[in-house]
C-alpha cells in the first residue's frame, strides 16, 4: 500500500545554523508506504550483494562495511603510493543533496538491473511524483502545499526519493554503481600490482554514499606530472559528468584535490609540498 501525502520537517544540517539554505527537509511518509520503500531496497540490497552486482568501491549503505573501514583502505592506498614513490592525485568529490536529486529514470534502471520488478518501481515513484508535500512546523502543518495536482502534464514532475524514504540508501549504491564500473571500464583510476600474485589490481577511488574520493595513479613511476594531471581530470569529467546523468551535482565548495608528488634530492625524496587545492 502506498499513501499519496507526506509531511517535511526541516532540520539543521549543523548545530546553531538555522539558514535557510542550510536546513534539510526530512519527509515524514506514512508508515505503511515507507514500509514498502524498506522492502524493496532490502530485497534490492540482497540481490545486489549475492550477484556482485554493486561496486566494490561503494561502501555506504551496505551491511559489513563502514567508514572506518573506508577510511582505512584510503589510508593504505596512500602508504602504497609512498612505498612505490608512484605519484597520484586524490580528487574529494561531496555531492549535494544526494537523495533529493536522484533521476527517477536512471533509478528505474539501476533498480532494475539488480531484479526489481517493474511494477514496484512504478509504485515507488508514481507514489513519490504525485504525493502532496506540506511542511510540519512548531506552530502546526502548513496550509498550502507543493505537488500533487499542481504538476500539469506535460510538466516533468519533483525528481529525488526524498531524505527520509527508506529504500533512499539502498537506491543511492546502485545508481552510483553503474558510474563507478564505467570509470573501471574506461580506464581511469589507481593499479597497484599484487607482491605475490604479481597481478594488476584497478580500484576507481573511495567512496561512502555520496562523498567519493577519485585516486588516479601515474602509469608508470617516473611518469611526467602534466600527464598524471590530464588523466585525473578525465577521470573527474567523466565521474561528475556520468553522476550529473543520475542526477547528482557537485558541490564545488566542498570539493577539493591532492597531487601526491615526490620530489628526489641526493638520492632521498620528499613530498612536495605546493600541490594541494
Amino acid at each position: 500500500a502506498a499513501s499519496d501525502e507526506d509531511k517535511g520537517q526541516l532540520m539543521p544540517k549543523m548545530i546553531g545554523s538555522e539558514g535557510v539554505e542550510d536546513l534539510r527537509p526530512i519527509l515524514l511518509f506514512e508508515v505503511d508506504c515507507n514500509m514498502s520503500n524498506k522492502r524493496i531496497g532490502r530485497v534490492m540490497m540482497e540481490m545486489a550483494e549475492r550477484n556482485g552486482g554493486l561496486s566494490k568501491e561503494q561502501y555506504g549503505s551496505r551491511k559489513d562495511h563502514s567508514a572506518g573501514i573506508q577510511a582505512l583502505n584510503h589510508c593504505l592506498a596512500f602508504d602504497l603510493l609512498r612505498l612505490e614513490r608512484r605519484n597520484g592525485v586524490d580528487t574529494a568529490v561531496d555531492l549535494r543533496s544526494c537523495y533529493d536529486l536522484i533521476v527517477h529514470a536512471a533509478a528505474s534502471l539501476s533498480m532494475q538491473r539488480q531484479g526489481v520488478p517493474a511494477p514496484s518501481v512504478v509504485c515507488m515513484f508514481t507514489t513519490l511524483q504525485n504525493m502532496v508535500h506540506t511542511v510540519r512546523t512548531a506552530f502546526g502543518e502548513s496550509t498550502q502545499h507543493f505537488g500533487g495536482d499542481l504538476w500539469a502534464i506535460p510538466t516533468t514532475p519533483p525528481q529525488g526519493v526524498g531524505q527520509g524514504n527508506g529504500a533512499g540508501p539502498a537506491i543511492w549504491a546502485v545508481v552510483s554503481t553503474p558510474v563507478l564500473e564505467m570509470m573501471r571500464k574506461n580506464g581511469h583510476g589507481a593499479v597497484f600490482r599484487l607482491a605475490i600474485k604479481g597481478e594488476d589490481v584497478r580500484m576507481v577511488g573511495f567512496a561512502f554514499v555520496d562523498d567519493s574520493d577519485i585516486l588516479q595513479t601515474a602509469t608508470h613511476l617516473d611518469g611526467d606530472i602534466d600527464e598524471l594531471l590530464v588523466q585525473a581530470q578525465t577521470g573527474l569529467d567523466c565521474f561528475v559528468g556520468g553522476m550529473s546523468a543520475t542526477g547528482g551535482q557537485a558541490k564545488p565548495i566542498k570539493c577539493w584535490w591532492y597531487l601526491i608528488n615526490f620530489l628526489w634530492k641526493d638520492g632521498k625524496w620528499s613530498y612536495d609540498t605546493n600541490t594541494a587545492s
